[in-house]
Parts: structure tokens; C-alpha cells; sequence
């Protein structure tokens, strides 16, 4: 799955990546692209590629894998794997 963050604000695009990535995973796609661009993208691309990241989709029962060989400075790769105590994410941001 591939997600364009293009005019996203952070808590925009960290709504849309969960709720996206949970579809995704729950859909049998395990690995996510996130095209956050490179100039003004930075922000974006520092958040998703934190730990922190990392953490907010554990608590929504997904693990995920950054794969920097795959990634660029305008994009990130990452394989997800749903967890056992998988615990549904509610969309609440509506937009996109």
C-alpha cells in the first residue's frame, strides 16, 4: 500500500497512516509506503521513521519494520505484521 502525505499536517497524516495501515494489514497487505516528500516532507519523514512511530502502531496491533534499502529521502518502506492482541483502530480524523 502506498499513502501520499503530500499537504498533510503531522496529526493529519498520522491518523490517515493508521487507519490506512490497519485496513491494509487486516486485508492481507504487509508492506506500506509512505511517500512524505523531501524538502517540506522532513518532518513527516523524521516522525514515521521514529521510534515513536513504532510504538503508536504497536498500540494499534500492528508491527512494522522500517526497510531503509527500499527507502529514499522522499519516501519510506516498511513491512507490517498484525499482533496477536490486535485491538481495532477508529478512524477520527475525516478528511482525505
Amino acid at each position: 500500500m502506498q499513502i501520499d502525505l503530500h499537504g498533510y499536517n503531522l496529526a493529519e497524516a498520522i491518523e490517515d497512516v493508521c487507519w490506512r495501515a490497519t485496513e491494509a494489514v487486516q486485508s492481507g497487505d504487509h508492506v506500506l509506503e509512505i511517500v512524505h516528500g523531501f524538502h517540506r516532507g522532513q518532518v513527516l519523514q523524521t516522525h514515521f521513521t521514529s521510534y515513536a512511530f513504532k510504538q503508536e502502531m504497536q498500540r494499534i496491533g500492528i508491527q512494522i519494520q522500517y526497510d531503509p534499502a527500499s527507502s529514499d529521502e522522499g519516501f519510506s518502506v516498511f513491512t507490517m505484521t498484525a499482533l496477536a492482541h490486535h485491538i481495532p483502530h477508529q478512524k477520527t480524523y475525516i478528511g482525505r
